[in-house]
């Protein structure tokens, strides 16, 4: 071991945050679940660990070799290795650097945005297993992998592990450019604890990141990235932009998700983002989340979680709580998107809060149209999980919107509740632009004020007689059962939709002749068919509440089957209106064609 002059007793910052695991909060896959592939590491990463764990008696970072900046290395004590840095920004070369169990390393710098950029020039991953000190900003730079062992007890002000290089850096701007060149795509695993300041941020980059120890940044950011190019930016704000900029090109762990968190990540106050670009034919799953992801709205501040993977599938099966805390708090937002989305049964996404619930965009945003949001060509909500919005005391609930170019699956629950002295329920969508299947529902009751709403938004859609649940549990798409109707207007209004912008395909709303659509209460049912909406002779659509029926179409409107409505009837169509059927309106009755089409109301059983 090197012997470098001794210094003075480095000074060194902990967190005092305290986070409590949540016991049975990490999923598991089902045999009988349409996962895309194992959630659990790879045995080659796998291995890895357990090679790392018997390799506990590391000697400490060899041979460290000042190339910019000014530092002094020094081994203050035995086991301690100690970096004291006079300079805003340096940068270290080692031959190598690994921390045993028993080994502590210190980074003395002038402040927490100072910056050590450390490179480090083995052949090997690092194997850092014990402690590793920083009141500033530590980089840890290793082509060939970095692995923190269990026993690794992290404690800097701001941290960045990559196997990706640097290959341009401004420390006073805070931007760095990171790139594999023609490495391999190396992984970065945590196992043990890693905290940042209040404020500061953990980024984690490689050819594959897993966590499954603890990583905690209140206040700051939390990024586990995996590509093989990559930007990061610190804001004056101490928060951190980051992008993947390209894809993982080989899977030499043979690792099943690109970044892969089955810990727990804690960002109360802040953000965090799991990213990677990774075609599904290189690694499975771009993204997949087994554990605990918490970035909690502190003040109404931070609160937001982002799931990421625009080349592969985004899986989550753990929890992802961006809630809002205190009486005044209002929820965060949590976003899940990647070519194909999935949340399985153990799911559980929450931004709900006091004073007004936040925002959940799983696999897309509202109806598909906001291009700064990556929209899913399927996505999956299995039965079991579960999406909270709620606002408990006094405020609007939250908003929540499950989306897919191509199709959606959802079988699960939506709640977006005002369960409190004031507010009114929320808004929920749940489309697919070309097909939908639906057996689950969105709960947006108030309990001192308004009902929500749900969207469908289907390409087109059938509604036939049936239970409450899904029409065929092999899986019908575009088909609606009237009991499910019924059970979703029992807590909300519905709008069924079918979507406009799909101008390729019949846009056709079909009431069967054996539907039976009955309820009685305020809320109402929008029925809106792009090319047509006929309900066919048999059909029944009744409301003895004071909620209203709406039928728009910008074509034709044909009623066939009778209307009995103690509330309102609104007619709407860009082409012919008719009728073969007796309409009872209790309450106020507009028909409205296009110019130059026709209203036929004949029918001597109409009572308006």
């Amino acid at each position: 071991m090197n012997t470098y002059k001794a210094s003075a007793r480095s000074r060194s910052l902990s967190s005092s945050s305290s986070v409590t695991r949540t016991p049975g909060s990490t999923g598991s896959c089902a045999a009988s679940r349409p996962c895309f592939e194992s959630r659990r590491l790879s045995a080659a990463i796998a291995a890895i660990l357990a090679f790392a764990a018997a390799s506990a008696a590391q000697a400490a970072p060899q041979r460290g070799v000042v190339t910019h900046g000014s530092a002094t290395i020094s081994a203050p004590g035995p086991n301690v290795t100690q970096i004291d840095q006079n300079s805003h920004s340096a940068s270290i070369d080692w031959r190598s650097f690994d921390v045993a169990a028993q080994e502590q390393v210190l980074f003395n710098q002038p402040s927490a945005s100072s910056v050590t950029l450390n490179r480090i020039l083995t052949q090997d991953p690092s194997q850092i297993h014990g402690s590793v000190t920083a009141n500033g900003r530590v980089f840890l730079i290793n082509p060939n992998g970095i692995i923190f062992g269990a026993a690794a007890r992290i404690n800097v002000g701001s941290l960045v592990a990559s196997s990706l290089d640097v290959i341009d850096m401004d420390a006073v701007t805070g931007r760095y450019v990171f790139d594999a060149g023609a490495g391999a795509d190396a992984a970065v695993t945590n196992s043990g604890q890693i905290r940042a300041a209040d404020g500061g941020s953990v980024s984690l980059l490689g050819g594959s990141v897993a966590n499954r120890g603890l990583i905690v940044a209140n206040y700051g950011t939390v990024n586990l990235g995996a590509g093989r190019a990559a930007t990061l930016h610190f804001d004056g704000d101490g928060l951190v932009r980051f992008q993947i900029d390209g894809g993982v090109l080989s899977n030499p762990g043979g690792v099943g998700a690109a970044v892969d968190n089955q810990g727990d990540i804690i960002a109360d106050g802040g953000q965090v983002l799991l990213s990677a670009r990774a075609a599904s034919d290189v690694i499975a799953r771009a993204v997949n989340n087994d554990g605990v992801i918490r970035a909690t709205r502190v003040e109404n501040v931070g609160g937001r979680i982002r799931l990421l993977g625009p080349q592969g599938a985004v899986v989550n099966s753990g929890v992802l709580d961006a809630s809002g805390e205190g009486a005044t708090g209002t929820g965060g937002e949590v976003q899940v998107l990647g070519r194909q989305v999935e949340l399985t049964s153990t799911a559980r996404v929450d931004v709900g809060a006091a004073a007004g619930g936040g925002s959940a965009l799983i696999g897309g945003s509202f109806r598909g149209q906001d291009p700064s949001i990556l929209n899913a060509q399927q996505t999956y909500v299995h039965a079991g999980a579960v999406i909270l919005a709620n606002s408990t005391h006094r405020g609007d609930a939250g908003r929540v919107a499950v989306w897919a170019d191509g199709t959606t699956v959802f079988q699960g629950d939506i709640f977006a509740q005002a369960t409190g002295v004031a507010g009114g329920g929320g808004f929920a969508e749940v489309s697919g632009r070309e097909h939908l299947r639906i057996g689950g529902h969105a709960h947006l009751e108030s309990a001192n004020g308004v009902a929500g709403t749900l969207l469908l938004d289907p390409g087109s859609i059938t509604i036939v007689a049936g239970d409450d649940v899904a029409p065929d549990p092999e899986g019908m798409n575009d088909v609606l059962n009237d009991g499910w109707i019924i059970g979703q207007l029992a807590g909300s209004s519905l709008i069924v939709q079918t979507d406009a912008s799909n101008d390729d395909l019949v846009e056709n709303l079909i009431v069967d002749a054996s539907a039976n659509i009955s309820w009685n209460n305020a809320n109402s049912l929008t029925l809106i068919g792009d090319d047509s909406v006929s309900l066919l002779a048999g059909s029944n659509v009744s409301n003895a509440g004071s909620g209203a029926l709406n039928l728009q179409s910008a074509g034709t409107v044909s009623i066939a089957g009778t209307i009995s409505l103690a509330g309102d009837l609104s007619v709407t169509a860009g082409g012919n209106i008719t009728q073969a059927a007796a309409l009872t309106v209790g309450g106020a009755a507009s028909f409205a064609a296009a110019a130059g089409q026709s209203v036929l109301l004949d029918d001597p059983g109409n009572a308006f």
